[in-house]
């Protein structure tokens, strides 16, 4: 009865609790759904507000694809499986609504290469803001147009890639270009987009000026040194003097800067084609006459890894890790807190992986750093020297991979954003382990204390106590007890000590811990030392030292 009674709790607390899980998924799932992708058919309705459209082709079909938030891997293929089911269902136009401040420069440089090849129309619909890396996607896009409130450019987080420090700051991306400077001139090329504008996102060395000839009322966006050289042209007037066409007008980017845009400016100097005023507006002037407009979000599988991915998501991850592998190491045949410290473990590397995050080789030294670990533990009886290679290439692979690749750039980061990750990275890894050793010494000291959770104490046999009811499988009469040892008692091991486990001495039973290496089950042992918190026992065929 007494077995049956305590299996029934344990039901009734383990059912609680996946009552409890299923809740909270249901709620998560529930608001992810929410925002996530609209169907085909209830997207944007159409009124009769007037508007001179920019498109001279009416669209039955069109489609608007969301870029909202970070651009990372997951978003890049995001993208291209919603343009397949966009061309899929007819849309003969596609808008991109962005409103992202960057993300990850290879997934963006993915999406500008994707989007360049398209052969159906694309518009970049400026929502917010389209910054660093978020720029690439949307000079990407045919045409582009932005909200009045709407900024891009800025290309700080990618500045310096592919060039040196002191290259940069000379202006030296139009003559030195990189992988980023060769696709925003091949976006200039293909979209009719001045390319001094793009190379003044990315280029702080950079002076940019509007002139206009008197003549002809034209004008121009040029580099300093071309204005001075328009400047000084003389054109002889038919009956008239020699005059000067040309003359400045303003300053667009001044050096030292990164350009960013807002909707008005661009819009002057022929950046952008329209400024929206709304829903309505933006469809109006791209000339969508269908009954409506289809919005295709990132799905819920997609937004949970980018979610998982997250820093403070992963901080979690990593406390789970640290102290439920704790708890079964120090306690092994739990099973439940290896289960949860394996699922966190491929959580915190799977989520960073998908999102273009977290490298193979990253993820293969954690992996092997964990197996050093946990060998050195398992057969060794202990954290020893063999643990700390381990260690180190834990934290190198834990804190890499939060750190992005830069592509074409192999040498030391050169790139702001990857700074900043590294700082998270290192964030993570050294507030995650203090607090993952607080948490597991106030587990040592009161988890005994939670009713139902005494089964996953933490391995800290004390040498006072009563006893506890017989325990099947040992012996007639044989306890665990917490009553006194000495050093020298002889005994015998009832478990595998790795190292950790139990031991009877003149049949009673007390949490032991082997020295030094694994003792099978049945072996006889020998208590070495005593502490307030840990009883230590080596095998007796050792010799003594």
């Amino acid at each position: 009865m007494g077995n049956a009674g305590s299996l029934k709790s344990r039901w009734d607390q383990g059912r609680g609790a996946v009552v409890g899980l299923l809740v909270l998924l249901f709620f998560l799932g529930a608001t992810l759904l929410w925002t996530g992708r609209t169907a085909w058919g209830q997207g944007f309705g159409l009124s009769g507000a007037a508007a001179k459209p920019i498109e001279a082709v009416a669209h039955e079909k069109a489609a608007i694809i969301t870029i909202h938030g970070a651009i990372d891997a997951i978003m890049a293929e995001s993208v291209v499986r919603r343009v397949g089911e966009a061309q899929q269902g007819g849309a003969t136009l596609i808008i991109f609504d962005i409103n992202s401040t960057g993300g990850l420069l290879g997934p963006a440089l993915k999406i500008n290469h994707f989007l360049r090849a398209m052969s159906t129309p694309t518009v970049g619909y400026i929502h917010r803001q389209a910054i660093a890396a978020a720029a690439l996607v949307a000079v990407a896009c045919q045409k582009i147009v932005m909200s009045r409130h709407g900024l891009v450019g800025d290309g700080q987080p990618f500045e310096v890639h592919g060039l040196t420090a002191k290259a940069i700051t000379s202006g030296a991306a139009e003559h030195n270009p990189s992988l980023v400077v060769k696709s925003l001139l091949a976006c200039g090329r293909k979209n009719g987009l001045n390319t001094m504008l793009l190379l003044g996102m990315v280029d702080p060395g950079l002076q940019i000026d509007e002139v206009r000839n008197s003549i002809t009322g034209k004008t121009r966006v040029v580099s300093a040194k071309t204005r001075r050289m328009l400047v000084d042209v003389v054109t002889q007037v038919p009956g008239g003097p020699a005059v000067h066409p040309w003359s400045f007008v303003r300053e667009i980017k001044r050096k030292g800067e990164l350009l960013t845009l807002g909707s008005q400016q661009a819009r002057r100097i022929g950046f952008s084609q329209a400024t929206i005023t709304g829903q309505d507006d933006l469809l109006a002037k791209l000339n969508v006459v269908g009954a409506s407009v289809p919005v295709l979000r990132l799905d819920l599988m997609e937004r949970f890894a980018r979610w998982l991915a997250g820093p403070w998501i992963r901080f979690i991850l990593f406390l789970l890790v640290l102290v439920f592998g704790y708890i079964e190491l120090a306690h092994p045949g739990t099973l439940i807190p290896g289960a949860v410290a394996v699922v966190a473990l491929g959580l915190l590397l799977g989520a960073p992986y998908l999102t273009g995050l977290a490298q193979w080789w990253e993820i293969i030294l954690i992996v092997v750093g964990i197996v050093i670990v946990i060998a050195d533990i398992h057969f060794l009886g202990g954290i020893g020297l063999l643990a700390v290679p381990g260690f180190i290439l834990l934290i190198i692979g834990l804190v890499a991979s939060f750190i992005p690749a830069q592509p074409g750039h192999t040498g030391f980061p050169l790139i702001s954003q990857t700074f900043s990750a590294l700082q998270t990275g290192v964030a993570v890894v050294v507030f995650g382990t203090v607090a993952g050793i607080g948490i597991i010494v106030m587990l040592v000291k009161y988890l005994q204390l939670a009713p139902g959770l005494r089964r996953l104490q933490i391995d800290l046999p004390t040498v006072a106590g009563v006893d506890s009811p017989a325990q099947p499988g040992v012996g007639e009469g044989a306890v665990l007890s917490r009553e006194p040892l000495f050093v020298g008692a002889v005994g015998r091991a009832v478990s595998e000590l790795r190292p950790a486990g139990k031991a009877s001495f003149d049949g009673r039973l007390f949490n032991v811990v082997a020295q030094g290496t694994y003792i099978a089950r049945d072996t006889a042992i020998e208590v070495m030392q005593i502490s307030e918190n840990q009883i230590l026992v080596r095998a007796l065929t050792e010799k003594r030292t």
